[in-house]
């Protein structure tokens, strides 16, 4: 891992929340919601398999000695003195394996998968001493995450750029779904912190309003102006309103000032707002707290089976890092569920390829052949590296977020393309090396998520386009991105067809 195993990652800063089957919402109930808020493109046998296998997660939980609540929702994880509860779970695990005796390397990048034709050998990269290393494996799992930390707001690890899916993606394996991000939409903004999500429930009272005072629900989501309510089952209008008023250079805000008596609240059931009172904000019926939308969750990645193969031999994928699963938007509570079922899927199909011969010597060659391509590149300074991840960023941002056209679709295509020409052949010093790496996936994946958005004429789920703004039955099914010659190729696979 880039960072610290179970502190840097989405999994770990997460609210805690597991979606199964539970007696107010059975298996057909979760797979017919979780394919709905999919817009019925995701991959019917994956979520079948999250689905069944969501049975486990309560046994799973328990066996850490994690306290949870029973929802009808599936299963909340009890918040105590942590503001991430997950990450009291994945210390457990990690301290439980480290007992098994499982080695950990923190602060490690992985640069390149070790590859024989369509066979991963093992994975190659930079050690936390800016030192070369390599490890040959029986078999690999790619659990890096998605690519949401490429945008200027998001609320994700700085290390979530999506470098796994590139090197699968570069390796042989097809990715798809990239043009679905998934915003969150009321992210508090504070000078000098981070965008820090405000999960509902909210207090009742509380409305979105833009700095005229506008209630921005009643303008532009009469369907429902409860905001927990309409945070839950209008997520996407609830951004698409947010970034309407952004657009015209207004500012928005949670108004609590309906709030009529915060003693009466039970604060310890809305999370966020518990949060921010635990931590000394001012939550008082005058509170104005600025808001914005944020990048929360990447739908796209890797293409597997029902086992978590990539369709390249030895290398598996679970988590973020997989498409299909979620389709054109993500149901509240399937990451972690997703992340746990997959990841066990994945686990177990792994080490059964345990005890198969690797050849050190071929290994070794392969490994040689990497780094002296590496070598042989023009150097670039980090200087301008940063510029670069600033200038994607901004791009991403402006052009690749909530509301979408083509105008902007071709100016970020443009700028995409030119900055991952700029970094196609170029080498930094040691120390810059992880910051080049992530910076090439960034570009890569914007230039993919891009044309994957430009060829969607449509809006579904996430992706909202203003020129093309309702359903088209035409686009019912994925775009899939595979490399060919060095560049990305497109091509639409309609739902229970072929690529064409």
């Amino acid at each position: 891992t880039k960072g610290c195993v179970g502190k840097a990652s989405a999994t770990s800063m997460s609210a805690g929340i597991f979606s199964h089957p539970t007696e107010q919402m059975r298996e057909d109930d979760l797979f017919k919601a979780t394919m709905e808020i999919g817009r019925w493109i995701n991959d019917e046998k994956l979520v079948r398999k999250l689905v069944s296998g969501g049975k486990e997660v309560p046994n799973f939980l328990q066996n850490f000695g994690m306290k949870f609540e029973s929802k009808p929702s599936g299963m909340h994880l009890t918040r105590e003195k942590l503001i991430f509860p997950m990450i009291e779970l994945t210390t457990v695990m990690k301290e439980s394996l480290e007992k098994m005796g499982v080695t950990f390397f923190e602060h490690c990048t992985v640069e390149n998968l070790v590859m024989d034709g369509n066979k991963c050998l093992g994975v190659a990269g930079l050690d936390r001493n800016y030192s070369s290393f390599s490890i040959a494996a029986n078999a690999t799992v790619l659990a890096t995450g998605g690519f949401c930390a490429m945008f200027e707001s998001n609320d994700n690890p700085i290390a979530t750029t999506g470098d796994g899916m590139v090197m699968a993606l570069e390796a042989g394996a097809s990715l798809r779904d990239l043009e679905f991000i998934q915003f969150f939409p009321i992210a508090m903004v504070h000078k000098g912190l981070p965008p820090f999500i405000l999960f509902p429930p909210y207090p009742p009272g509380a409305k979105i309003i833009n700095d005229k005072g506008e209630d921005i629900l009643k303008k532009r989501v009469p369907e429902e102006t409860d905001l927990t309510k309409a945070v839950i089952i209008y997520r996407d209008k609830v951004c698409q309103a947010i970034a309407f008023e952004e657009e015209k250079g207004r500012k928005c805000f949670l108004d609590l000032s309906s709030v009529k008596r915060w003693e009466d609240t039970d604060m310890k059931t809305m999370n966020s707002m518990f949060q921010l009172h635990t931590y000394r904000f001012p939550l008082t019926n005058e509170t104005m707290i600025r808001i914005t939308c944020t990048a929360h969750h990447s739908m796209g990645g890797i293409i597997i089976d029902e086992n978590c193969s990539t369709g390249i031999q030895n290398l598996y994928a679970a988590g973020e890092i997989v498409g299909g699963i979620h389709g054109a938007n993500r149901k509240g509570g399937n990451a972690l569920a997703d992340a746990l079922i997959f990841g066990r899927i994945a686990g177990t199909n792994a080490a059964k390829q345990k005890g198969v011969a690797i050849e050190k010597d071929r290994f070794d060659t392969l490994v040689s052949i990497i780094n002296e391509q590496s070598r042989q590149a023009e150097e670039i300074p980090r200087e301008r590296l940063l510029d670069i991840k600033k200038t994607i960023a901004r791009t991403c941002s402006k052009c690749l977020g909530i509301v979408r056209s083509r105008d902007l679709l071709v100016e970020s295509a443009a700028v995409a393309e030119k900055i991952f020409g700029e970094l196609k052949n170029v080498k930094t010093d040691e120390k810059s090396r992880t910051l080049l790496d992530e910076i090439r996936s960034m570009a890569l994946l914007a230039e993919m998520a891009t044309h994957t958005a430009l060829l969607r004429q449509e809006s579904r789920g996430s992706h909202f386009r203003k020129d093309f703004p309702v359903e088209d039955e035409r686009w019912l099914g994925f775009i899939e991105v595979t490399m060919v010659n060095g560049k990305p190729a497109y091509s639409f696979v309609p739902k229970g067809g072929k690529a064409a």
